[in-house]
C-alpha cells in the first residue's frame, strides 16, 4: 500500500517523562500554563484604552431618543455583534427605535444605498459593528443625511480608506495602543457596552449577559485563543449558567450528538458557526431575516408538522415551535442544502476535469463559469476538489470576454506551503490577493496555458505527495495510556490557534488477528495496543482488508505480523453515559514484518 508521509512540527523525546499537555501548550505559544487553563477577570483590559471610546459612548447616549440604524454584517460574528448591540440598546432604553439592514449577497460594510430611504434628520446615529464603510460612501451619507457614523470593528483599515477615520467615529482594537489586537467584532461591541455601563453607572451584568454571543462570534471568526482576554470571555461564554441566548440553546438541542461533552470551542467552531454562516450566506432572504430575529430574541410561534416516517403513516399532529426552535431546524436544513449543492457542483466540475484531462497537471485550473451558479459555494467546491486530487486548484469563472476571475485554494497537505507566493513568481495575474492559501484571482484567459506549463515545470506531477502535518511523533513502544488520557481530557481547551494536537505513532507492531472490524462494510476498525483502544470510524469498503493485508489468497482471517504507522488524535468518546479515551486513527500505512524483523525483537 502507499507509504504515509508526514512532517513533525515539534521535536520532543518522549522517552523522558514529559508533561504532554504542558509541552503541547508551550509549543502553541502559551507562556503561563496555569493562567491559560484558568483565565480570570483580571485579564480584562480597560475598555477606555480603545481610541475614541468616550466619543462613541456619548454618540450612543445622546441619540437614544432618536432612531438608530444598525448595519448587520454577513457572518456569524456580524450577526452576534449586531444582535448583542441591538439587545443591549433595547435593554438600557426600551423606547429607542432601532432599524437594521442585512446584506444578502456576501457584501461587507455600509453603503449609502442601505440608508437611502431615510430623510435628513430621521436618523440620529448609524452604527456599523464588525465592518466599516468606504470613504466615498461615508461622504455621501454625511452630505445627504448629515448623520454621525459609529464603527465598532476589528479589521485592518486599508491605506486607501484611511480618510474614513475623519468621517466616522471609529473604535477598533487594531488601532492605537489597545494591547489585545485579537478581538472580533462582537468582542469590540462587548468592550463598548461594558464601558457604557461604567460611564453611565449601570450594572456590568447588563453587558455580561451576552457573553454567550461573544463566545459564538469570537470562535466563529477564528480569533486567537492564546490571548488571555479572549480566553476569559470565551470560557465564561460557554458556561451553562451564562448561556442565555435561546437560539444557541435550541441549536445545541438540534445537534445534541455533537454536544455530548458539553459546549466547547471546537464544537461551536465546527457545528454552530458553520450552520449559522451557511444560513447567512446560502439561505433565502426570509431565512436570513428570521435567523437575525431569532438570535435577537424576538418571540413568535410557528406551526410545524413533522414528516411521516412512511407514506402509509397517518399525518402527524401540528406542533407549535418558537422562532428559535424553528430557526435551529432551518439552519440544519440550509446546511444540508448547501452541502448537497456543493456535492452537485463538485460532481459537474469533476466531469470537466476528467473530460479535459486537467488532472494531468500539478495545479488544476478549471473553468466553472457555466456550473458554479452560486458564488457563495465557489471556495467550498475548490476546497473539495483540492482534497480529492491532492493538489492546488484554481476555480475560474468568466468575468469578461478576455478575463477569468475566481478563487485559488491550496491542498493543505501537499508540497506547497504558500500557494499565492508560488503562483506569484510566474506573474501572469492581474490580481492575486488574499490569504496565502485561499485568495481571489483575476487572469487573462490566454495566460492560463502558459501558467499551467510553468507550474508543471516547477512542480512536476510525479513529485506531488500528501504530507500530513503532525505536532509530535511518538514511537509506539513509548506510548502510555496516561498520556492519551491527559490529552483527551483536555478537549475543552482546543480550538483556533490552540488546535487539537495530531500525532504520528510509528512502528506499532501487531498481529492482524488482533485487529477487528464491525458494522456494514466493516466500517469500524478497532484494536487495543498496550491496553490503549485504537479506532478508525466510517471506513470505506475495503479499508479493513487493506490494513490487515488480507488478499484473495488469504484463507480465513489474516494472521500476518504487521507494522503500522498511524496519524492520530487522542479523544474522549461517550457511549451510554460512559466516557473513555481513544486513539482516533485518521490515516495509516501497513506493512508485513519480515522474519528477520520479528526475530530481532527476541534479541536482548
Amino acid at each position: 500500500m502507499e507509504q504515509l508521509h508526514w512532517k513533525v512540527k515539534h521535536q520532543v523525546d518522549f522517552s523522558q517523562e514529559d508533561d504532554f499537555l504542558e509541552t503541547i501548550l508551550k509549543s502553541c505559544g502559551v507562556e503561563n500554563i496555569e493562567e491559560f487553563l484558568h483565565p480570570s477577570q483580571k485579564f480584562e483590559l480597560d475598555p477606555f484604552s480603545l481610541d475614541n471610546m468616550d466619543k462613541g459612548l456619548e454618540l450612543l447616549h445622546n441619540n437614544l431618543d432618536k432612531k438608530i440604524f444598525i448595519k448587520v454584517d454577513c457572518d456569524a460574528d456580524g450577526f452576534s455583534s449586531a444582535s448583542y448591540l441591538r439587545q443591549f440598546i433595547e435593554k438600557i432604553n426600551p423606547e429607542t427605535r432601532i432599524d437594521y439592514r442585512l446584506n444578502f449577497e456576501k457584501k461587507h460594510g455600509l453603503t449609502f444605498e442601505d440608508v437611502a430611504q431615510y430623510k435628513k434628520g430621521e436618523l440620529g446615529l448609524i452604527i456599523i459593528p464588525d465592518a466599516s464603510v468606504l470613504v466615498e460612501e461615508a461622504k455621501k451619507v454625511k452630505e445627504e443625511l448629515d448623520v454621525p457614523i459609529l464603527i465598532l470593528d476589528h479589521h485592518e483599515i486599508e491605506d486607501s480608506n484611511k480618510g474614513m477615520l475623519e468621517l466616522a467615529t471609529v473604535i477598533n482594537c487594531v488601532l492605537g495602543n489597545y494591547k489585545n489586537k485579537h478581538l472580533s467584532g462582537v468582542g469590540v461591541v462587548h468592550k463598548f457596552c461594558s464601558a457604557y455601563c461604567t460611564k453611565y453607572g449601570l450594572d456590568q451584568s447588563l453587558a455580561d449577559y451576552y457573553l454567550d454571543l461573544v463566545a459564538l462570534g469570537m470562535i466563529s471568526d477564528a480569533m486567537s485563543m492564546i490571548s488571555l482576554e479572549n480566553r476569559y470571555y470565551v470560557t465564561q461564554g460557554v458556561m451553562e449558567e451564562n448561556r442565555h441566548n435561546e437560539l444557541i440553546k435550541e441549536m445545541i438541542k438540534a445537534n445534541e450528538e455533537e454536544f455530548k461533552l458539553g459546549l466547547t470551542i471546537t464544537n461551536i467552531g465546527w457545528t454552530l458557526g458553520p450552520r449559522i454562516n451557511a444560513t447567512i450566506r446560502y439561505g433565502k432572504p426570509e431565512e436570513q431575516i428570521d435567523l437575525f430575529r431569532a438570535i435577537c430574541g424576538e418571540q413568535e410561534d410557528r406551526e410545524y408538522r413533522p414528516r411521516r416516517k412512511r407514506a402509509s403513516d397517518p399525518l402527524p399532529e401540528l406542533e407549535i415551535h418558537s422562532l428559535q426552535k424553528t430557526m435551529a431546524r432551518v439552519c440544519n436544513n440550509v446546511k444540508s442544502r448547501q452541502d448537497a449543492e456543493v456535492r452537485k457542483f463538485m460532481k459537474k466540475i469533476d466531469e470537466v476535469i476528467i473530460k479535459e484531462g486537467l488532472d494531468k497537471n500539478s495545479v488544476i485550473a478549471v473553468d466553472g463559469s457555466d456550473i458554479l451558479t452560486k458564488s457563495t459555494v465557489t471556495g467550498l467546491v475548490a476546497n473539495k476538489i483540492a482534497s480529492k486530487y491532492h493538489r492546488p486548484v484554481l476555480m475560474l469563472k468568466s468575468f469578461s470576454e478576455d478575463v477569468f476571475g475566481g478563487s485559488g485554494r491550496n491542498y493543505g497537505q501537499g508540497n506547497i506551503e504558500d500557494l499565492r507566493g508560488f503562483l506569484g513568481q510566474f506573474e501572469p495575474f492581474d490580481k492575486l490577493a488574499g490569504h496565502s492559501n485561499a485568495f481571489g484571482i483575476e487572469i487573462k484567459k490566454d495566460k492560463i496555458p502558459e501558467l499551467i506549463k510553468d507550474c508543471n515545470e516547477k512542480l512536476p506531477l510525479d513529485s506531488l505527495v500528501t504530507i500530513h502535518e503532525v505536532d509530535y511523533e511518538i514511537p509506539a513502544d513509548k506510548l502510555k495510556l496516561k498520556d492519551v488520557l491527559n490529552v483527551a481530557n483536555s478537549y475543552k481547551i482546543w480550538g483556533n490557534d490552540v488546535p487539537e494536537p495530531k500525532f504520528a505513532i510509528t512502528n506499532l507492531h501487531i498481529n492482524a488477528k488482533d485487529i477487528n472490524a464491525y458494522g456494514e462494510n466493516k466500517g469500524f476498525i478497532l484494536f487495543r495496543f498496550r491496553n490503549i483502544p485504537f479506532i478508525k470510524k466510517y471506513c470505506p469498503k475495503g479499508d479493513y482488508e487493506q490494513m490487515v493485508l488480507h488478499t484473495r489468497t488469504t484463507m480465513g482471517k489474516s494472521k500476518k505480523d504487521l507494522t503500522l504507522n498511524l496519524i492520530c488524535s487522542f479523544v474522549l468518546t461517550e457511549y451510554n453515559g460512559k466516557t473513555e479515551p481513544q486513539v482516533k486513527i485518521w490515516y495509516y500505512d501497513s506493512q508485513e514484518r519480515t522474519k528477520e524483523e520479528i526475530e530481532e525483537d527476541w534479541v536482548f
